[in-house]
């Protein structure tokens, strides 16, 4: 007998759980709820948001930081040891980085930041197939962008 006050539960999954959590539920969810958050993204991975905002600060902090970096007291003291180097070639060394600097140390994020989540979830991926059955890349990589944005969010 079914009351229609009393609606009988659903035996499907629940529709917010099939969804992927968006950017702002993961950043505010890794802080706030974690274990919910993973859950979440155990069922449905979403890591492309996550990639972007990810490299997307460190970016910014690298081109924050290489408009403010003296090229000369970074440089210098490392190219003066070098005996070989005559004093014209570290004057010359020194101005090509410092035209140079910005511009690698971006390329160095655009290229080194997804390199390195895709060996954080492999990583992850063998320690999870070592536990037991296992899951997807992209389960794998989801978790360990979700981590990064926590990391990047501590500094």
């Amino acid at each position: 007998m079914n009351n229609s006050n009393n609606p009988e539960p659903s035996q499907g999954p629940d529709p917010s759980e099939a969804r992927p959590p968006g950017l702002l539920e993961q950043v505010l969810g890794v802080f706030t709820e974690p274990v919910p958050l993973f859950r979440r993204l155990a069922a449905a991975p979403s890591w492309g948001p996550a990639l972007a905002a990810v490299v997307g600060a460190a970016l910014a902090m690298v081109v924050a930081w290489s408009s403010r970096v003296d090229p000369d007291a970074l440089l210098r003291p490392v190219l003066a040891q070098d005996p070989r180097l005559a004093p014209e070639a570290v004057e010359a060394l020194i101005r090509i980085q410092a035209r140079l600097l910005g511009w690698f140390a971006a390329l160095g994020i655009l290229a080194g930041v997804p390199a390195l989540a895709l060996v954080q979830a492999w990583t992850l991926w063998l320690v999870a197939r070592a536990a037991g059955p296992a899951p997807a890349f992209p389960r794998a990589l989801s978790a360990a962008l979700t981590a990064g944005m926590l990391v990047l969010a501590a500094r």
